[in-house]
């Protein structure tokens, strides 16, 4: 089966990596663009393909056609789309395109030649359907789709997790198959391929105050260090956010260690004066005739002395 305008190259749809698209091909039908809804944006949180991703999508499709049938889920008299939010896009793209150029008697289209094909080619777009869904199913979909075919940014890889999760534990409150027989943590770190303690960080963050959540989307912060601080109270977030991120940027390894949940501001101000008196030192550790030796400087001119050495045989310090 060739999905995608007849005049292109065929997909096997064994070679499709998300496992919502494992349906026998027969399963797989046209559907007319015009007919098919968005799902709604709570749901569908992805921002649309835009620019030069959107315009090797429209390539991809014009040169080799539909590589992936999109997901819809039929509903009384809608259809709504579940996976492929932008291929249709491109679809009904490339249709206003052709006959747009063809009326002006151009034959290309992101340099593709267009003049043996027809706008009505576009009309349909292959879809699987999916019937009988439960809102968490559909939501689910959407969301192990997007995972599956984009890379996502720290931003909506964190909102994905949080959703996925929310969905996988309200399905064990109503499923006692598979899910209710699982963990919750186990069930989202298998689908995001982490661990189960990357999966708890990140739920964290839905309570991190959005200043230091959108360092750490920024990758200012890491994800241990947004955990940490999310655990602690709303004020102590803001005390943190006003007047401690410079210091947690120069000390980032020191504050980490410090960080704990019921952290209060005369805390915080106590930490930074004692990371501020710590005293440099350089510690030396290694292994001659078989014997482990461990060296400390601490004079100021031993340690630069030390670090200028290291940089004549190019290890960074």
């Amino acid at each position: 089966m060739n999905f995608g305008n007849t005049r292109r190259a065929g997909y096997s749809l064994a070679t499709q990596k998300e496992n919502i698209l494992t349906e026998e091909q027969e399963n797989i039908v046209r559907i007319q663009i015009d007919k098919l809804e968005s799902a709604p944006e709570e749901w569908n949180f992805y921002p649309a393909l835009q620019g030069e991703e959107f315009d090797r999508l429209v390539h991809s499709i014009l040169v080799h056609g539909l590589l992936h049938p999109i997901v819809v889920q039929k509903k009384q008299d809608k259809t709504m789309i579940l996976s492929g939010h932008n291929r249709v896009r491109a679809y009904r793209f490339i249709r206003s395109k052709i006959q747009e150029l063809k009326s002006a008697q151009q034959e290309e289209l992101n340099g593709v030649d267009i003049t043996q094909l027809n706008a009505k080619d576009f009309d349909e777009i292959y879809a699987i359907i999916k019937e009988d869904l439960s809102e968490e199913d559909a939501r689910e979909i959407i969301i192990d789709a997007n995972y599956a075919q984009r890379q996502l940014g720290q931003k909506l890889l964190t909102r994905s997790i949080i959703e996925k999760y929310k969905i996988i534990q309200q399905k064990r409150k109503e499923n006692t198959g598979d899910y209710k027989s699982r963990k919750t943590r186990e069930i989202v770190a298998e689908s995001f391929q982490m661990s189960g303690r990357h999966i708890d960080r990140y739920r964290k963050l839905e309570k991190l105050n959005p200043i230091l959540l959108d360092w750490f989307y920024k990758g200012k912060i890491s994800l241990e260090m947004g955990a940490k601080i999310a655990m602690m109270k709303p004020n102590i977030q803001e005390e943190i956010a006003e007047h401690y991120l410079p210091f947690i940027l120069k000390y980032p390894a020191q504050t980490l260690q410090y960080f704990k949940a019921g952290m209060t501001k005369k805390e915080l101000a106590e930490m930074k004066q004692e990371i501020l008196e710590e005293k440099n030192i350089c510690k030396i550790s290694f292994v001659r005739d078989g014997v482990h030796h461990s060296v400390t400087l601490q004079e100021e001119s031993q340690i630069e002395e030390m670090i200028s050495l290291l940089k004549t045989w190019n290890i960074e310090c």
